[in-house]
């Protein structure tokens, strides 16, 4: 792992086993699985999920901390925006009511 600008950059996997060898996203989630059984058979109440959860909260906090899409992208591997806008839609909703409360603070023209 090497740092890039205030961006770690990895030179693997995330998720590897053991061995070092590549670990499945279907054995990812079959560990979560485990997991989530083991908290809901000790009084929890935690549903079932997958690794992409990971990944997916990931962009929706990075979007929501204000990210830009560029680098959301760069950083998922991402190269259509489609794939990165549907994690900004809240926060065009913020903007458009910030910018709503601009033009109501505003002064009336011509009063």
């Amino acid at each position: 792992m090497r740092m890039i600008t205030n961006v770690v950059q990895f030179d693997g996997l995330i998720f590897s086993k053991m061995d070092g060898n590549i670990s499945t996203a279907s054995n990812i989630d079959a560990s979560i699985y485990k997991v989530v059984e083991k908290v809901n058979r000790n009084g929890g109440n935690l549903k079932k999920f997958t690794s992409h959860a990971f990944r997916h909260g990931y962009a929706t906090d990075a979007a929501n901390a204000g990210l830009p899409i560029q680098q959301l992208m760069y950083i998922l591997g991402w190269s259509d925006t489609r794939q990165a806008t549907r994690y900004y839609h809240d926060i065009e909703d913020q903007m458009m009511s910030a910018m709503n409360n601009v033009i109501e603070a505003r002064p009336a023209i011509n009063s």
